[in-house]
C-alpha cells in the first residue's frame, strides 16, 4: 500500500530461481532440493493473487533441477530433464486444471543445457547450449524449431543464456555473454546489435522498458544506452550515470548495479550506493534527472506498480 506499506506475505518454495513475467501472467520457479527429496516446482502468479500472497496454480516436477518457465494463458511451458542430473533438455506442454496442471505432452526438438526464455504473442524461446529452440503457439497447437549457434553467428563456447521479451514484441533480445542477438521467430533468424561502438566494455544490466519500446542496456563502466526497439536504432546515450566502482561484486546470474525500469513517463531507476541515492534517467528524453537521496545504501530495486489512471490518457497501455 502506497500510504501504510506492509508485507501482504511469503511466498514459499524450494530454492526459487527464475521470475518470468508474460501479459498479465508470471512464473516463478523452484529448482528444489534433491539431498531434501523437494522436488522442482512452478507457481503462476497474477496480480489478484499476489493481492492475498497465494498462486492461481503450481506444478511440481519428477526430479529437482535448475530450470524456468513460460506462462501462456491456461498454458504453462516447462523445462523437462531426462537425465540423472544437470540442466533440463526438452520443454513440456502442461494444461491447467483448477489450481494445478496436467501434463498434455513434449516438444518433440531438443533443447540440451537449456537455460534462459522468454515469451510473446505467438512464440515461446529457449536458450540452448548448441543454440536455441523456438516454440510456436497456434491456440492449443505448438510446433518448434531449433536454431543452431553458427546460424546465430556463435563460436566456440558462446551460447545464449537469457532474453528479454515482452508481449506485444514481435522480436527477442537475446543475450550470449556481451554479445547482444535480436532474435526473428518468424524467420528462425538473428541479426547482431553493435551496442558498444566500439567501447572496451562489458554488459552489467539490461531490461526492456514496461510497453516494450526501448532495449535498455548499463555497461560495466556506468554509461546507459537506450534503443528503440522498432529499429533497434540508439535513442539515447548516457554517459557516466552511475559509478560502479562503489557497487558490490555480482554473484550468480546478477549485475553489479540494480536497475528498474518503469512508471509513466517510464524512467530508468539505478542503485547508486556509493551515494546512498537512487540515481534517475528520463528515458524517452534521455536525460538525467534529480536523484533520490536515502538514507541508507541501496541494494537491489523493484518496481510494484502505478496508482491511478495512466498520464497519457489512453487505453493503449493500461
Amino acid at each position: 500500500d502506497e500510504v501504510a506499506p506492509g508485507l501482504v506475505g511469503p511466498l514459499t518454495g524450494p530454492r526459487p530461481t527464475h521470475y518470468r513475467v508474460h501479459g498479465e501472467q508470471a512464473a516463478l520457479f523452484y529448482d528444489g532440493d534433491a539431498g531434501s527429496a523437494l522436488m522442482a516446482q512452478v507457481q503462476v502468479l497474477t496480480d489478484h493473487s499476489l493481492e492475498s500472497a497465494t498462486m492461481e496454480a503450481d506444478h511440481t516436477f519428477a526430479s529437482a533441477h535448475h530450470g524456468v518457465a513460460e506462462p501462456r494463458g491456461e498454458i504453462v511451458l516447462a523445462p523437462h530433464r531426462t537425465a540423472a542430473s544437470g540442466l533440463p533438455e526438452k520443454v513440456d506442454i502442461l494444461h491447467q486444471h483448477g489450481d494445478h496442471y496436467h501434463g498434455e505432452g513434449t516438444i518433440s526438438l531438443d533443447c540440451p543445457d537449456l537455460h534462459g526464455a522468454g515469451s510473446n504473442e505467438d512464440y515461446s524461446v529457449f536458450g540452448c547450449s548448441d543454440g536455441i529452440l523456438i516454440v510456436r503457439q497456434d491456440g492449443e497447437t505448438f510446433t518448434a524449431q531449433h536454431v543452431d549457434n553458427a546460424t546465430l553467428g556463435l563460436t566456440g563456447s558462446e551460447r545464449v543464456g537469457s532474453f528479454d521479451s515482452h508481449h506485444e514484441l514481435p522480436h527477442f533480445v537475446a543475450y550470449a555473454g556481451d554479445r547482444i542477438l535480436i532474435i526473428h521467430p518468424e524467420d528462425g533468424d538473428a541479426e547482431e546489435l553493435d551496442w558498444t561502438e566500439g567501447a572496451d566494455v562489458s554488459l552489467d544490466n539490461h531490461s526492456l522498458d514496461p510497453h516494450g519500446e526501448h532495449l535498455v542496456l548499463l555497461d560495466d563502466a556506468g554509461d546507459l544506452r537506450i534503443f528503440d526497439t522498432a529499429d533497434w536504432s540508439e535513442h539515447a546515450h548516457v554517459e557516466d550515470a552511475v559509478d560502479p566502482s562503489t557497487a558490490p561484486a555480482a554473484s550468480g546470474h546478477g549485475s553489479r548495479i540494480a536497475m528498474a525500469v518503469a512508471g509513466e513517463p517510464a524512467h530508468v531507476f539505478l542503485a547508486d550506493p556509493g551515494n546512498d541515492a537512487i540515481v534517475v534517467v528520463h528515458l524517452e528524453e534521455g536525460e538525467l534527472e534529480d536523484p533520490l537521496p536515502l538514507t541508507f545504501t541501496p541494494g537491489k530495486l523493484a518496481w510494484v506498480g502505478l496508482a491511478g489512471e495512466p498520464a497519457h490518457g489512453d487505453d493503449e497501455h493500461d
